[in-house]
């Protein structure tokens, strides 16, 4: 059979479109009652990096449903591929502050790989577009490029920052433009090794490159088991999970995604292989799609998911289409991708019918359109789990903040600037003080996996909790040593001379009083909420230093801010 999908297929999307717009289940409406202090706090630290108190008036003014329009339509911020090139030298061997001067783009004062992550948090902190910045955050961890784990990206991190460019200007857009975007562009031909990948050889032996096929499906876009509308696992007549793909589908992906490499104007050998052509052109692009090259793909009958197949002597770009709108169209793609969303953004363990109900927004929005990621992030953060007020308290509700996350949210509480726009937070030694940096996971299945369960209570409970996979002795201490030397000394990297400076005038005018002084930070840090014990530990804490003076009042200031982002109550983002 030659098609995207099956006859049954199609029947259970159309039928899952229809009943969603019967029942009305489409583009939930937003919260009933109109944005507080605390209540847009709160969901601001779910729909972007922080709120500073600015942002929070700002969504106070507007509302829930026109602040969420004016970030769909706000630009991107800016390119980090044309940000590396700006401001990146290739080495900084020979340079040192004194000589190279304060700017980022004099002197090699930064290098390619900080210059990616200064770039990322440059438009993390100071980017207006902060809901397409959260989103694309959250894509960079389903669809992951690495530093760490591909050596290649390693030495060419513009490709990562062209990548990430990718998903931020896609974050609102067609899930399957996204599809196409991501598999031909040249970090994740690197990062999966689907770069150059030849057809079969039978002489040889050769066979195409398994490691893209496998990841598009099992990490991308269906998932490993075969899934409800509500994103629970199918079971078979004997109670077993069934897996949604076998080898031979493997197999039969991996030839339909051979054949593709750098892009250019010709299919000549050396541009496949990346060599210097004979008019001295050097074909290695890393802002340019791959391209398919017919003497490498293979011509042979492909059998993918769903009974699709491919026939003979199709081309490389047919194939893929073909393979990709399988994916797109299979019925485990919406409750996956929206479970992966509402983990990164909102609660590590919804509700079944939290899931079905965005999943049934990915099979159809109000237009009946599938995969329309506007209407999913907004059936996301609109959803009423999301929002419940009763779930501050639920101790089974939230998710544990990323090391990124929390860095995030501080910097932007007190408006975090650097006049050099030379933001490099922690830089590539993140990972070890915080377990987490920027494009820099250990493999492609991102720095911790979505069912991640804790032995003990949380795994008693079947719960998940994906975060404290990196939480560990060496990253709790780690990021409290690191929040409380940075506060006392400023957010600073050497050579850049001028380090990142808060603003604390705010805090500093209520920092008289232990109560308003909390009070102000509970609600910008953690959207209001603090237990009475934490709340009482921090205002003695507080009232135990003198107010006399200004250094006194910046001293209170401090002390209460870590106090507050060191808390459990902060760490479990509710």
């Amino acid at each position: 059979m030659f098609g995207f999908f099956n006859h049954s297929t199609s029947k259970l999307l159309t039928l899952l479109a229809a009943t969603c717009l019967l029942s009305g289940c489409i583009e939930p409406a937003p919260p009933a009652n109109p944005p507080t202090s605390e209540t847009a706090a709160r969901f601001l630290h779910q729909a972007t990096f922080g709120p500073n108190q600015t942002d929070v008036d700002e969504l106070v003014a507007l509302g829930w449903e026109e602040w969420m329009n004016q970030q769909f339509s706000k630009p991107v911020t800016d390119s980090h591929y044309q940000y590396i090139e700006r401001n990146g030298k290739p080495s900084c061997v020979t340079c040192n502050a004194s000589s190279a001067g304060d700017s980022p783009s004099e002197g090699g004062v930064i290098i390619p790989t900080q210059a990616l992550h200064s770039s990322f948090w440059y438009q993390a902190l100071e980017g207006k577009d902060q809901l397409r910045q959260r989103v694309a955050f959250a894509l960079s961890q389903l669809f992951v490029v690495s530093t760490i784990s591909s050596s290649e990206l390693a030495d060419y991190p513009q490709a990562v920052g062209s990548f990430h460019d990718v998903l931020l200007e896609n974050a609102f857009g067609d899930f399957r433009v996204l599809l196409d975007k991501v598999s031909v562009h040249p970090a994740m031909g690197a990062m999966l090794s689907h770069r150059q990948n030849d057809k079969e050889d039978a002489t040889t032996g050769r066979v195409p490159d398994e490691n893209f096929s496998r990841e598009l499906m099992q990490l991308f876009t269906i998932g490993k088991w075969k899934l409800n509308a509500d994103g629970t696992r199918q079971k078979d007549g004997n109670g077993n999970e069934i897996p949604t793909y076998s080898q031979n589908d493997i197999m039969g992906m991996a030839k339909t995604m051979s054949g593709w490499s750098w892009g250019g104007d010709d299919e000549a050998e050396e541009r496949w292989q990346g060599l210097s052509l004979p008019s001295g052109e050097n074909p290695i692009n890393w802002n340019l799609p791959l391209k398919p090259y017919a003497n490498h793909h293979s011509s042979s009958e492909k059998r993918i998911l769903n009974n699709v197949v491919i026939p003979s002597n199709t081309n490389a770009t047919t194939s893929m289409k073909i393979a990709l709108d399988t994916l797109f169209n299979h019925p485990n793609t919406g409750p996956f991708v929206a479970t992966h969303l509402i983990k990164r953004l909102v609660t590590s363990n919804p509700s079944p019918a939290y899931v079905s109900r965005v999943a049934s927004v990915f099979a159809s929005d109000k237009n009946a359109q599938r995969g329309n990621m506007r209407a999913v992030v907004r059936a996301v953060l609109f959803d009423p789990e999301a929002s419940d007020p009763a779930k501050l308290t639920d101790p089974t509700w939230g998710k544990m903040r990323e090391p990124v996350i929390r860095v995030a949210n501080l910097l932007r509480a007190f408006k975090a600037k650097n006049d050099l726009g030379a933001y490099i937070i922690y830089s590539n030694i993140g990972n070890v003080y915080h377990g987490q940096n920027p494009w820099s996971s250990p493999t492609v299945f991102n720095f911790f996996t979505p069912d991640f369960q804790p032995l003990g209570n949380l795994s008693d409970q079947n719960l998940t909790a994906p975060e404290f996979e990196i939480f560990n002795e060496s990253t709790a201490a780690g990021y409290v040593n690191y929040i409380n030397t940075s506060l006392e000394v400023g957010f600073s990297y050497q050579p850049i001379s001028k380090p990142i400076v808060l603003d604390y005038n705010a805090e500093k005018a209520l920092a008289n009083n232990a109560t308003s002084l909390t009070n102000r930070l509970a609600m910008l840090l953690n959207g209001g909420y603090l237990s009475s014990s934490t709340r009482s530990g921090i205002e003695q804490a507080i009232n135990a230093i003198p107010s006399s003076t200004d250094n006194d009042l910046l001293r209170r200031v401090k002390t209460a801010a870590l106090l507050v982002v060191a808390s459990p109550d902060y760490l479990i983002q509710k």
